[in-house]
């Protein structure tokens, strides 16, 4: 076989001028066979290294400058002489013929065309992931590259592509996979970096976030208050991870100091990272929504507003920060009660965080399900119940039977069926939805005790 494709490479080098056909098998060899994006090849990182490995290939070649049309057409080639298969967008290539590339390599070439793949791969990962689809292909991209290299990844620390693929599963509602993800990244972390880097430390505020967001937050607490005494020792009261931590145990800390520690942070992150710093607006923005929650709704709603008047001229108007504080101005009007109001804004609301998150994205799906609840609150429980079992549809679909929204939108959709007339249906949706959440939260969680004593419309 070594032969057979030996061969049929020197007859695709001989086809081109540009020589590229060992680089481009090479740089496919270590990425998933099943489907490699056409746009990782194209990039600037991936690009210098074919122009460097095919330099070191073909000792007599200078450096080229590629482009991206050449670095097509190479790919191209290869489809022609059954090396690889290219269409628009992917490119595929037989687990034989990437073996057949990897194994000849020594360990400073692995490493060298592992850091190309991944830097590639980080190229091409959109910042906000509206298509599962491309987000699956990038971490199955990532899984082929951390099996096919093996250490190289973490050399001289973790490449940033694996924070990345972790974070992915997280933000597109794979919530327990990103657990395992960050677990997986701690270890490897404390393994190459020691417990006291700044990179292990923030893996254990990433890893304690995620669990929280299941709803582990006694637990989350108690990891986030450990990891704020090493950053306090280790990087200084002033750093911004120390903050950073600050903010997570203000948003998980128990209710009645929330605003006390909110404030206070903030008084730290104007003074060292100045007013228009994302993190800053982001506490700005918590405070706010805290002071709409205890019941101070015209503070909270001024607030909000001249956070959005900052957001919009900092981050502009498609930000996820700035949909979100949107998000909370609606919640603050229904909660003021305008129920009606509220609704309508999240309406509006609605359009933009599809049309920037995609329709199957979990900030989507939540805003869907606040459109719902204040429709019930505004009059309508029979729109509402009907408008939650559309959501639950889809979030079942999307994230899955356990996933803590899923389970949100049950114990709503119950409630307002019981408002509807239905309390008998409600009850049996309470009693089946309770026995769930004992087996994915536990029975002592907050939110199953919740369920266990939900009031029900008679």
């Amino acid at each position: 076989m070594a032969v057979t494709l030996s061969l049929s490479v020197d007859a695709a080098d001989a086809a081109r001028p540009d020589l590229l056909a060992t680089p481009l098998l090479r740089l496919a060899s270590v990425l998933d066979p099943a489907g490699i994006p056409l746009s990782a090849f194209t990039t600037p990182a991936a690009r210098t290294w074919l122009s460097y490995a095919r330099s070191l290939h073909h000792q007599a070649a200078a450096l080229l400058e590629l482009d991206e049309d050449t670095v097509t057409a190479g790919l191209r080639c290869l489809h022609r002489f059954n090396l690889v298969t290219v269409d628009d967008t992917t490119v595929r290539v037989h687990g034989l013929v990437q073996r057949v590339l990897r194994e000849p390599l020594t360990d400073d070439e692995v490493s060298e065309v592992a850091k190309a793949a991944a830097d590639a791969l980080l190229a091409i990962w959109p910042y906000i992931e509206r298509d599962p689809s491309q987000s699956q292909t990038l971490r199955d991209n990532t899984t082929a590259l951390r099996h096919h290299v093996g250490d190289a990844l973490l050399t001289p620390s973790p490449h940033n592509v694996l924070f990345r693929a972790a974070q992915s599963l997280g933000e597109t509602g794979l919530v327990q996979s990103a657990i395992a993800a960050f677990e997986q990244l701690l270890d490897d972390r404390l393994r190459m970096l020691g417990p006291d880097h700044p990179d292990t430390l923030a893996n254990r505020g990433h890893l304690a976030r995620w669990h929280s967001q299941l709803g582990h937050h006694a637990g989350a607490i108690g990891s986030l208050q450990q990891l704020l005494g090493d950053q306090l020792r280790v990087l200084g009261p002033d750093h911004h991870d120390t903050l950073a931590t600050r903010g997570l145990l203000a948003l998980y800390g128990l209710p009645g100091g929330r605003a006390s520690a909110y404030r206070q942070l903030l008084d730290d992150q104007l003074r060292v990272l100045g007013p228009d710093h994302p993190d800053t607006l982001t506490t700005r923005s918590h405070l706010a929504r805290w002071q709409g929650e205890i019941g101070h709704h015209a503070g909270a709603t001024a607030a909000l507003q001249l956070l959005l008047d900052d957001q919009m001229r900092v981050l502009g108007p498609d930000h996820p920060d700035t949909l979100a504080t949107r998000r909370g101005l609606a919640k603050v009007r229904g909660q003021a009660g305008d129920p009606a109001g509220a609704a309508s804004v999240y309406r509006q609301l609605l359009d933009d965080v599809a049309r920037v998150f995609g329709r199957d994205h979990p900030n989507t799906l939540a805003t869907r399900g606040d459109l719902a609840q204040w429709h019930g609150a505004a009059g309508d429980p029979t729109g509402a119940a009907a408008a939650l079992q559309l959501l639950l549809d889809d979030q079942m679909q999307v994230l899955g039977p356990d996933h803590p929204d899923t389970l949100a939108t049950r114990g709503d959709l119950a409630m307002w069926r019981g408002e509807a007339g239905d309390p008998a249906g409600a009850a049996t949706a309470f009693a089946h939805l309770f026995d769930d959440m004992v087996r994915v939260l536990g029975r002592d969680h907050a939110n199953t005790l919740a369920t266990s004593g939900r009031p029900l419309a008679t």
